[in-house]
This record gives structure tokens, sequence and C-alpha cells, in this order.
């Protein structure tokens, strides 16, 4: 890339179309498992401007009485073949290659994780959900400790795939199952937390 004069930020698509660094590639390249139609799909939606027209990807779906516009590297190869029975007429853009290059800088580092709390012994509440042990006598304690620990493990699992966002979006849910008598018993307490953040190095490249 060097060699040609590109000097553009280098991130990796995930098979759910979001982003990653190198890093954490090299880490867990399993996450790239179908990432070139996730991000062939990512880059075709930022660039068709009209609505009257199908997407199709690799594993996409069409209809014939619209277009259907080829993305991906391979599909100049077998997309002809593939609508000539349906009647559909093959739109195939320009620079329909890098389709997937252009799902990439425009996609997202998302980061999801989750930690309960659950009723121990002696009317303890337990945080499961990572390593060790973590009781406490306390709802509240526990629920704030649960919280706070999620927050930072979610920025750290951020920063790993590259990203320097800090806004965690939390919510809850309370499971309160009730009694024949109807009498409500809590059986746990689920903490999600999300991140949802450009990659520094596509956010420095742009400014």
């Amino acid at each position: 890339m060097a060699a040609r004069g590109i000097h553009a930020p280098i991130v990796v698509v995930k098979g759910d179309g979001t982003l990653m660094s190198s890093t954490m590639a090299k880490q867990r390249p399993v996450e790239t498992i179908l990432s070139g139609p996730a991000a062939s799909v990512a880059g075709a939606k930022h660039s068709t401007s009209t609505r009257k027209m199908q997407i199709l990807a690799m594993t996409g779906s069409v209809s014939i009485k619209r277009p259907v516009i080829g993305i991906g590297a391979p599909i100049k190869f077998f997309l002809s073949k593939a609508v000539k029975p349906l009647g559909a007429k093959v739109v195939l853009p320009k620079d329909a290659d890098v389709a997937n290059a252009i799902g990439a800088i425009t996609s997202s580092v998302v980061i999801n994780k989750q930690l309960r709390i659950i009723p121990g012994e002696q009317s303890r509440f337990i945080v499961e959900g990572i390593a060790g042990t973590h009781q406490f006598k306390d709802f509240d304690n526990a629920d704030y400790f649960a919280r706070k620990k999620l927050v930072k493990i979610v920025r750290e699992m951020g920063q790993t795939a590259g990203t320097s966002y800090q806004k965690v979006v939390l919510k809850t849910e309370d499971q309160f199952p009730v009694t024949a008598g109807g009498d409500p018993v809590f059986m746990g307490k689920t903490i999600y937390a999300s991140l949802t953040g450009r990659p520094d190095i596509v956010v420095k490249k742009t400014f």
C-alpha cells in the first residue's frame, strides 16, 4: 500500500459488520468469519442513494421487479448468470469491487457485555460474569460494583478493538417471578452495557 502511495488507516471488519483493530484481529481471528459480505452490505448502504434499488450481497435476495446491484470483488464473475433465470436487470457499479472497503471505513466498533446479580446464601448477593468471587451483603453495593466494573470492562474492550470512545449505555432487566401467594421473589438482575464508537485510526485520518 505504501509503495502505491496509499496511506489509509487499517481496520478489520467483523462478521457482524462492526470493526476492530488489527491487534484484536490477531487475538481473535474467528471474529473475521463472513466479514466480506458484511462489509460489502455496509459499503453498498453508504454508496447507494436511491431506495428503488435492491442490494445484492453474496448471500442476499433479489426481486425481479427491480434491478439487482452487484457488490464485492467476485460479484462480476457470477451475478449475471445467477439472476438471468429471474429476468432481472444487473447493475455492476464501477467501484463494485471495493464496496467492502467502503463498508470498513463507514462502520463502527461495537462492544456489548453483560453482568448478572443473583441471590446467594445467607441473604447475600453475587455478581456473575467476571472472574473471581464477588459477594455483597447489600444489594445496592452489588449493583454499584457491577455497574462500575461493567463500564470499565467495556471501555477496555473498546480500547483493544481500536476506539477511545468512552460513552457506555447501560440497561437493566429484573427477574421478579411471583409466587402462588402473589409475592414477588428476586431471582436476579441483568445489567447490559454497550459502547459504539468510530475507530481512532479512522477519526485521526478524517480530521
